[in-house]
C-alpha cells in the first residue's frame, strides 16, 4: 500500500511536469508568434491560446484525478494503518497470554516432578511396610513357636518336679478358691480377685 502510494505520487508529479513543460513550450511559441508580425501573430497566437487553455483543462483534470486517486489510496492506507495498529495490541495480548501460560506451566511442571517424587517416595514406604509387615509375621510365628515350645518344657519341668516331690516323700497341699458369695458379688470393695494368675502353671495369693 506505501508503494503505491508512492508510485501514485511520482507519477502525478511527473505528469504535472510535461504539462508544465508543453504550457512553456506554447507560451515561447507565442511570443515569437507576436513578433513575427501583429496581423499574422494575432491568429497564431490565439491558436496558441486555445492549445494552452486545453493542455491547462487536461492537467487541471488529470491532477484532480490523480488528486483523487492519492485521496483514496491514503484513505486506504490509514485504515491499513490502524488496523496494523489494532493487530499490533492483540499481539502484545497474546504474547503477554502466551507468557501467562508459559509461567504457569512451569508451575505446574514442578508441582507434577514434586508429586512425582512423592509418589516415589509412598512406593518406596509401601515396599518398605510389606517388607516390615513380612519380617512381623516371621517374628509372629517364631515368637508363637517359641511359646509352644517354652509351655511344653514348663509343664515337663513342673511334671518332673512334682514326681521328684514325690520321691522325696513331701506331703502335697492343694487348696480350691471359694466362689465370691452373692453379698460379696453386690460389694465393689469385696468383689476382688485374691489371686493374680502369672502363667499357665502358677499363681500369686494376695491379702
Amino acid at each position: 500500500m506505501r508503494d503505491e502510494f508512492a508510485r501514485m505520487s511520482e507519477i502525478a508529479v511527473k505528469e504535472q511536469e510535461e504539462l508544465n513543460e508543453k504550457i512553456s513550450d506554447l507560451e515561447h511559441e507565442l511570443e515569437v508568434a507576436k513578433s513575427a508580425g501583429e496581423a499574422a501573430g494575432a491568429g497564431a497566437a490565439l491558436a496558441q491560446k486555445k492549445k494552452i487553455e486545453a493542455i491547462s483543462a487536461e492537467s487541471e483534470k488529470k491532477l484532480k484525478k490523480t488528486e483523487a486517486q492519492l485521496d483514496k489510496i491514503t484513505k486506504q492506507l490509514e485504515a491499513v494503518q490502524a488496523a496494523s495498529g489494532d493487530q499490533a495490541t492483540e499481539l502484545a495480548e497474546l504474547t503477554a497470554q502466551v507468557a501467562d501460560l508459559l509461567k504457569e506451566n512451569t508451575i505446574l511442571q514442578k508441582k507434577a516432578e514434586k508429586f512425582s517424587e512423592a509418589a516415589g517416595e509412598a512406593v518406596t514406604l509401601k515396599e518398605k511396610l510389606g517388607l516390615v509387615k513380612q519380617q512381623l509375621k516371621e517374628c509372629t510365628a517364631e515368637f508363637d513357636q517359641v511359646s509352644t515350645k517354652y509351655k511344653e518344657e514348663q509343664t515337663k519341668r513342673k511334671k518332673l518336679l512334682n514326681e521328684l516331690e514325690d520321691l522325696k516323700g513331701k506331703i502335697r497341699v492343694y487348696c480350691r478358691i471359694r466362689p465370691f458369695s452373692e453379698r460379696e458379688r453386690s460389694d465393689p470393695e469385696k468383689n476382688k480377685k485374691c489371686y493374680i494368675k502369672t502363667d499357665e502353671m502358677s499363681l500369686t495369693v494376695g491379702g
